[in-house]
C-alpha cells in the first residue's frame, strides 16, 4: 500500500473508533500509520532497513 492509503485508513479508523476529529489523535494516527513502510527498501521515507537482521 502507498503512504496515502495508510493515512486514509488510519484517519478513518481513529475517527470512527474514538468518535473525534481532534488534531492530536489524528496526527498520531498518521505518524503511526507510516511505521509499516519504514523498513522496506523501496520506501522514500527511510532508505535503510530497520529490521535487517531478522
Amino acid at each position: 500500500m502507498l503512504a496515502i492509503t495508510h493515512c486514509a485508513i488510519a484517519l478513518s479508523g481513529t475517527s470512527l473508533i474514538l468518535g473525534t476529529a481532534a488534531p492530536l489523535p489524528l496526527g498520531l494516527a498518521i505518524l503511526g500509520s507510516q511505521l509499516p513502510d519504514i523498513d522496506t527498501t523501496t520506501s522514500t521515507k527511510c532508505r535503510w532497513q530497520v529490521f535487517d537482521y531478522w
